[in-house]
Order: structure tokens, then sequence, then C-alpha cells
């Protein structure tokens, strides 16, 4: 994945975000899963980049419903990502959350078809979220 700027950080606070969905909120488009990898069908992997320690790792991975993109921090809990579309760019995934009534920064992230090709990431801030 590519994320440049302010993005690197946001993408490094998002494993922390994720801590807190799970200890005081709810998450939209996916759900906690656990950080392993057995039993997952992995169709590609992707590694962040950026600066922060703990990096996440995404994969590509096929599921009963579909293709999900799954997060695994290091050290962490995972997130399976479910909310999906295709458009002509490749396929999109986005996820999205509360903490304590207050909302959190959104994340796209978007794959492209040729699977050889880097993903990205978009950050939303919360501000910029509609209901």
């Amino acid at each position: 994945m590519r994320a440049s700027g302010n993005q690197r950080e946001w993408l490094a606070a998002f494993a922390c975000a994720l801590a807190l969905l799970l200890a005081a909120g709810c998450i939209h488009g996916g759900r906690f899963a656990s950080n392993s990898l057995a039993g997952k069908r992995i169709l590609v992997a992707y590694r962040s980049e950026g600066r922060a320690d703990s990096r996440p790792e995404y994969y590509l991975v096929e599921t009963e419903k579909g293709i999900a993109l799954f997060e695994r921090v290091p050290g962490g809990i995972g997130s399976l990502i479910k909310n999906h579309w295709r458009e002509a760019d490749g396929d999109h995934f986005a996820i999205w959350g509360e903490v304590l009534g207050s909302r959190v920064p959104a994340f796209e992230f978007v794959l492209p078809v040729d699977r050889t090709k880097k993903g990205k990431a978009f950050i939303y801030p919360e501000e910029a979220i509609q209901s």
C-alpha cells in the first residue's frame, strides 16, 4: 500500500484506533478478527509503507461470501474489512467507526485489478464523514 504525508501517520494510528474501537466503540464495514493467518485463503499480500514501528499487513482474502481485506497488525488485533465494491480502478474496501460517541477517521483501500500493482489507502477525517 502506498500512503503519503499525514496518511502514513494515520495508518500507524489506525492500529490504535482499532484497539479503542474494540474497547469502547463500534466498527462499520467489517469486524474484528483473529490476528492469525491460519485458515484464511490469501489471494494477495500487501505491506504498508510508512514510519510506524508496527506496520500493518494487508491481505486480500477469499471468504464464503466473496473477497475481503484482512488487516493484520503485528502484536495486535486483526480486522476483516467486508464493505467491498468494484470500480474501474479496482476493488474498494472501506471501514469506519465510533469511539465513545465520537467518529474516528474512515479508511478506504483501493486494490488495483492488476494484483501485481500497489494498493492505495485514503483517510477521511471524522468531520468529512456523513451519517
